[in-house]
């Protein structure tokens, strides 16, 4: 508080015409910063609101769309970051109303020849505003922006979607190898015009190493796709010699693992098939 003090005793050596100028001038300095925290408050209780409407609809869109609810929890995530920055700015503006307040009541308690000491500078400052200079530090605070967007959920992790796999064509791949006791599935998928997998044939079920290869099933622009169960995205000497046969028809070849979470594509479907 050497500092207030310093300040205070400046203001005493002042003539009273230039304290009532800086009197004036912290007056609408205040006024402003008063004006932007009312516009501040209120556009952060309207983020607040967005926020939450977000966090809903990307809860909502998780059994319906994984792509939409990827889409809704991001929308939320850059909302709740406009929210942090905002509330940092608006701790900003509190402490600027707060330093043009307290200039005011010092420049009049100069002109009354009112003595201050250490402890009557200290109760000048508000309790409450303690608080949002260190929540502005912590909402400065980017560690974690780019987590998983969980919290944007409030429930479970989002669906991890394989490059090109629909959200039901996934689940439904994952779902018959587990069936299958988690051994190497073949299956046939078909791709809708954005070029995605959405549906799926199983085949043939092998073991934990080998599978049946149904080619003659297989019609160009289709994809072939099997799992490793080891889930090394690798294709072996054996599915590389598929591989060229299909290519040659115009057949896609994809290896996933059991949970389908990762895809490799080995060949790329023939494109002038896809409607």
């Amino acid at each position: 508080m050497s500092t207030g003090l310093q300040t205070y005793q400046r203001l005493l050596k002042m003539s009273k015409k230039k304290l009532i100028k800086k009197e004036t001038m912290h007056n609408e300095a205040r006024e402003r910063f008063s004006s932007r925290i009312t516009e501040m408050t209120s556009t952060v209780s309207n983020d607040e609101r967005r926020y939450s409407e977000a966090k809903e609809r990307a809860r909502e869109a998780i059994p319906i769309s994984g792509e939409k609810a990827i889409s809704e929890a991001l929308e939320a995530k850059l909302i709740r970051c406009e929210i942090l920055a905002r509330k940092s700015a608006l701790a900003l503006l509190r402490a600027n109303e707060f330093y043009h307040n307290a200039m005011i009541h010092m420049t009049r308690d100069a002109q009354l020849g009112v003595q201050y000491d250490a402890k009557k500078l200290e109760a000048m400052i508000p309790l409450d505003l303690r608080k949002p200079i260190i929540d502005s530090m912590v909402g400065m605070k980017i560690d974690g922006m780019f987590d998983p967007l969980v919290d944007e959920m409030d429930g479970p992790p989002l669906p991890v979607i394989p490059h090109r796999f629909t959200l039901d064509s996934k689940n439904e791949m994952a779902k018959e190898i587990e069936l299958a006791g988690g051994v190497e599935v073949f299956a046939i998928g078909t791709l809708n015009n954005q070029g995605k997998i959405d549906s799926v044939e199983i085949v043939c079920r092998g073991n934990q190493t080998s599978v049946p290869a149904a080619v003659s099933r297989v019609e160009p622009g289709q994809v072939v796709i099997h799992n490793h169960p080891n889930g090394v995205m690798e294709a072996s000497e054996a599915d590389m010699q598929l591989a060229h046969i299909y290519k040659e028809r115009g057949i896609g070849v994809a290896i996933v693992d059991n949970e389908v979470t990762k895809i490799l594509w080995v060949v790329e479907p023939s494109e002038e098939v896809i409607e």
